[in-house]
C-alpha cells in the first residue's frame, strides 16, 4: 500500500460532540467487508472511524469513545484499495486492536496496483 501511517494527531479540540462533522463515519464491519475481509473482532469498544480528504491522521473522543480521524490524500481511491488503506492506517498508524487482529497474517499490504 502507499497509505501514509505517519502517526496521527490529536484533534486541538480533544474531544468532538459530532464526529459526523470531521467527515465521512464508517463502521469499521463496512469497511472491512469493502475490502474484503472479514472483521475478526467484535464488541462495544470499538472506536469511530471517520474519512476525510486530509493529508494528517488524528485521533479524538467523543461520548467516551475513540475517534479515529483518516486522512484519505495518500491513499489509492480506487476499491478495495481504499478500504485496505484505511485498514492499514488503522493497524499500523493507530495501533488499532481490532484492525490488526484483523489483518494479521493475511499478506494484505503487499503492493497496489491502482
Amino acid at each position: 500500500m502507499n497509505a501514509s501511517i505517519a502517526a496521527p494527531e490529536r484533534h486541538p479540540m480533544g474531544v468532538v460532540d459530532d464526529p459526523s462533522l470531521l467527515g465521512e463515519i464508517v463502521e469499521l464491519e463496512e469497511l472491512c467487508a469493502r475490502a474484503g475481509v472479514p472483521l475478526r473482532v467484535t464488541g462495544s469498544h470499538l472506536p469511530i472511524v471517520v474519512i476525510n480528504e486530509a493529508e494528517r491522521h488524528r485521533i479524538a473522543f467523543s461520548r467516551g469513545r475513540k475517534v479515529l480521524v483518516v486522512g484519505t490524500a495518500g491513499i489509492s481511491q480506487i476499491e478495495p484499495y481504499r478500504s485496505l488503506g484505511i485498514l492499514e492506517v488503522l493497524a499500523h498508524g493507530f495501533h488499532e486492536y481490532a484492525v490488526r487482529e484483523t489483518v494479521c497474517d493475511r499478506g494484505l499490504f503487499r503492493g497496489n496496483p491502482a
